[in-house]
């Protein structure tokens, strides 16, 4: 690991002990949305190397996921409405 990266980073561990019931909620709700985005959206893996790259090349299927979400909620004519058309 290069050191010269870790020099800025100030994280503090903390150990606790696990609560199963806020665990198993967290994986049904954060979860969801990348196993989605992976499979049905063929975002299973990374073109590029760099964590600047890989993000850059998954903003784009997190806002289509994000965009489909939205349409299926408010409906087609009411995104365009919110958006000022």
């Amino acid at each position: 690991m290069n050191k010269s990266n870790d020099a800025g980073l100030s994280v503090k561990q903390i150990r606790i002990k696990a609560d199963q019931g806020i665990i198993r909620q967290r994986k049904s709700i954060a979860e969801h949305p990348f196993g989605t985005i992976k499979q049905n959206m063929d975002a299973g893996y990374c073109l590029t190397r760099g964590l600047q790259n890989v993000a850059g090349e998954f903003s784009l299927p997190f806002l289509a996921y994000n965009l489909k979400r939205v349409i299926n909620i408010l409906g087609g004519k009411m995104l365009v409405e919110y958006m000022g058309g």
